[in-house]
């Protein structure tokens, strides 16, 4: 079993869960900062009669922050997920509450292990940044 050194950095796990959602046809940015927190991955669902606010924490470690973070994440999403690398995977899919979605990383690629629950608070993070409209999102070639 490979380590979670051996994995690479987390910005090639974010550079790798990104992708993900832009596979999907999703509007993605990373590294965003807001109301003084920093989002690893953020996406855009859009629809009506607002779009769905999509967030991801990712971390190449679990940290005992980590749970502090979910929770500061559940205020200002739609959906909620943590991605790490496939070694973590039992942490994530036991440790965190159930609304929250796990995404691991296996030789680069990203899987979705367990689904986000809507929580609906993206409206909050909308609010915040005015609209998805203005933000420099990354979008599928």
């Amino acid at each position: 079993m490979a380590s979670a050194d051996l994995l690479g950095s987390e910005e090639r796990l974010v550079n790798t869960i990104a992708n993900l959602f832009l596979l999907a046809g999703l509007p993605v940015m990373k590294h965003v900062s807001v109301d003084g927190f920093e989002i690893d991955i953020l996406a855009i669902e859009p629809g009506s009669p607002r779009d769905s606010v999509v967030i991801v924490e990712v971390k190449k470690r679990p940290k005992p922050k980590l749970l502090k973070q979910v929770f500061k994440r559940l205020e200002y999403a739609d959906y909620v997920y943590v991605g790490v690398p496939y070694t973590w995977y039992a942490w994530a899919y036991n440790k965190l509450p159930r609304s929250v979605g796990v995404i691991v990383v296996i030789d680069n690629e990203a899987v979705i292990l367990r689904s986000a629950t809507w929580v609906g608070n993206g409206g909050r993070l909308l609010r915040k940044i005015g609209s998805a409209n203005q933000l420099p999102m990354q979008e599928a070639p």
